[in-house]
């Protein structure tokens, strides 16, 4: 019963290192995976803060855009207060239709370059306020005619 005990002690002693080694294989190869995962989640994190710095509105809207719309809309009211300002001595119109005309051309401008010089909702609120109270002043304003007869 003795050598009964002492191999099964053996035995045991025996596969007690075939299963310490076999459970060792079964975590490295559980180690070897999260490495492999780890190391695709950073190369999707990498791929994904590239595409994210890309396409920011920082990319396709930068200052010298900016700058260069603003400077077209300010062209662009230089020519209409130039084409105005032909047709006005065309048809020798008064000064109060020439301020009119003039007033609300150079109103609608500043506006659209407000707008365009990408400032917010906050900053252009006031501007755009005293725009419209200018153009409701010049083109509300009527004067009395004269009742001499």
């Amino acid at each position: 019963m003795a050598e009964n005990s002492t191999n099964t002690l053996l035995a045991n002693s025996q596969t007690a290192p075939d299963a310490a080694a076999v459970e060792l294989t079964e975590d490295d190869a559980q180690l070897a995976a999260l490495k492999k995962s780890v190391s695709d989640v950073e190369v999707k994190a990498a791929a994904i803060s590239h595409a994210a710095q890309q396409s920011t509105p920082s990319g396709w809207w930068t200052t010298h855009s900016a700058m260069t719309m603003s400077a077209s809309v300010l062209l662009f009211g230089a020519a209409v207060i130039a084409i105005a300002t032909f047709t006005a001595k065309k048809q020798q119109s008064t000064l109060e239709e020439a301020l009119r005309l003039y007033g609300t051309i150079m109103v609608i401008t500043m506006a659209v370059f407000l707008v365009v010089a990408g400032y917010s909702d906050q900053q252009i609120a006031a501007p755009l306020g005293l725009l419209g109270t200018i153009a409701g002043y010049l083109l509300g304003r009527t004067t009395k005619p004269n009742d001499q007869a």
